[in-house]
């Protein structure tokens, strides 16, 4: 009863850090993400800035990832400062947050992952070291660069040496832009370990001279962005058990259970299968699945009746399937009878069990990725005398994502379906308990309950979402002095279409390195 209660309250409360926010956009994110993607894309940082402030609405309710959207954002913004501080920050929770909190892993098991604190996957907390040397390369302090990227460089031998190895493209990247800021620092020892490792990865040379040339000429490091990275979504699917199977699994001796339960998951996982998958691109798949017919054998109506007392037959019909657009739960079919006497042992007084006609709602949710359409485009920076470089090394952060969350849906459908069996458990005690009393309170207990684990089902869809989809790559050795880059964008190969975006002025010093950042936020 007292942990019904708790997953009543919790339903009741609309607690935030559970439920997190239910307007959807049509591709499946958060409302409120959405809408500050939309502000970065149209040029209005600060106006995004302003929505992730502590207690604002489109704030994420976890500090954590508040943090890392305030870090982007005030990136992009040009306060540089407030970025670093407020990943800074991040890179502390994060540490801290690899000691698992017990109490909010048990009561994830009664209610949803969303009640876990949020931890960054590898890729982010990769990438909270990129943008942190973006800033201070930005401002110009290149000594504090070198630290962030020493700390990268750290950060990826460690998850090397675990085998957790991130995204090989990504490492790549990352391992040869912490050679160039190294570089540009003048740490000559710290470049060339740098560079070494990302000639390694990538199995080929990657630039014509990957060490600065100590000559009269400098050199400039373009860094191109493009989108947003994939997005997690949520998936849902309510399965709608036949009174038998809730009896067989409740009162039936172990042969019953297995059989029942091996039949249910089989159910179950034939429908997950067919609808977890990664899209490009759309809003979340929603499957429909009708409910297959209500089996015609006839099937024991009594639970705990007298002997001789006829229940009355169960009236044909189909499963509830609610609504289904933008994400909804999808319906599974209730399947055909199990093959097993679900009577269960014998009541006292002689009397025998009696099912229920309602059905119980099973629901399992859980996160999938989804990528929004990223058009193939031939891009190339324009220096002086038209020298045209293309941009290469791109690495897909997407792809990186992807890569570890498939080693994470295993462990994250266990815990759905351990989550869904605890939450029978409760349902069915607590109407066992209220009937006792009456045999109305325990089914209206049972049916509150049951409800309630419906609601509190919800898949962890917090991410990083404001990550680029892409990150290019190129390398121009140009003579000392002010010059003005030129991004031309082709769209894809054979096209004659191009279009240029100036990049702006870059300042050249004889043996130096500079740095210029750019994101395409719509193709």
């Amino acid at each position: 009863m007292r942990f019904a209660a708790l997953v009543l309250a919790l339903a009741i409360s609309g607690c935030a850090s559970l439920f997190g926010p239910h307007d959807i956009a049509p591709n499946g994110l958060a409302r409120s993400d959405e809408t500050l993607r939309r502000l970065l894309a149209s040029g209005r940082p600060d106006t995004a800035l302003a929505r992730v402030a502590p207690r604002e609405k489109a704030s994420p309710n976890d500090e954590l990832l508040r943090l890392l959207y305030e870090g982007t954002i005030a990136h992009y913004a040009g306060d540089y400062d407030r970025s670093n501080a407020a990943f800074e920050r991040a890179i502390e929770l994060a540490e801290d947050r690899y000691t698992k909190s017990v109490s909010r892993a048990a009561l994830s098991l009664l209610t949803s992952d969303r009640v876990l604190v949020y931890e960054p996957n590898h890729t982010e907390r990769l990438l909270i070291h990129y943008y942190g040397a973006l800033n201070y390369l930005q401002q110009g302090n290149l000594e504090d660069a070198a630290v962030e990227v020493r700390r990268l460089s750290y950060l990826l031998q460690r998850y090397e040496d675990d085998g957790t190895r991130a995204d090989e493209r990504l490492r790549t990247f990352l391992r040869y832009f912490a050679g160039a800021v190294f570089d540009a620092a003048g740490e000559t020892n710290d470049a060339q370990v740098a560079y070494r490792r990302a000639l390694l990865l990538a199995g080929e040379p990657i630039f014509s001279a990957d060490t600065l040339p100590r000559d009269t000429l400098g050199e400039v490091i373009v860094l191109v962005e493009r989108g947003f990275v994939a997005h997690r979504a949520e998936q849902g699917l309510i399965v709608a058990l036949w009174p038998e199977e809730v009896d067989a699994l409740s009162y039936g001796d172990a042969d019953d259970r297995i059989s029942v339960g091996t039949h249910i998951a089989a159910r179950i996982i034939e429908h997950v299968v067919r609808a977890d998958h990664p899209r490009r691109p759309g809003r979340p798949r929603t499957l429909r699945v009708p409910p297959g017919p209500r089996p015609e054998r006839p099937r024991k109506e009594e639970r705990c009746e007298e002997a001789d007392g006829a229940g009355p037959k169960a009236p044909a019909g189909k499963a509830p399937q609610p609504d289904l657009e933008r994400g909804r739960p999808t319906v599974a079919p209730v399947g055909p009878r199990p093959p097993v006497d679900a009577r269960g042992p014998s009541c006292p007084d002689g009397k025998k069990r009696k099912s229920d006609d309602n059905p119980y709602l099973l629901k399992l949710a859980w996160p999938v990725y989804l990528a929004e359409p990223t058009p193939p485009l031939d891009l190339s920076v324009v220096g002086p005398d038209s020298q045209l470089v293309p941009v290469r090394m791109i690495a897909d952060v997407s792809d990186a994502v992807l890569d570890e969350f498939e080693g994470e849906r295993t462990a994250i459908l266990a815990r759905t379906l351990a989550r869904a069996a605890a939450k029978y458990a409760i349902t069915r005690g607590v109407e066992n308990e209220g009937e006792e009393e009456s045999e109305g309170l325990g089914r209206l207990l049972g049916l509150l309950v049951n409800l309630g684990g419906v609601i509190t089902e919800r898949a962890d869809t917090r991410a990083w979402h404001l990550l680029p989809a892409e990150i290019g790559l190129a390398r121009l050795r140009l003579p000392p002095g002010r010059h003005t880059l030129t991004l031309a964008i082709q769209q894809g190969p054979g096209s004659s279409r191009t279009h240029h975006i100036e990049l702006g002025p870059v300042d050249v010093r004889p043996g130096g390195v500079a740095f210029v950042a750019t994101r395409l936020w719509n193709d």
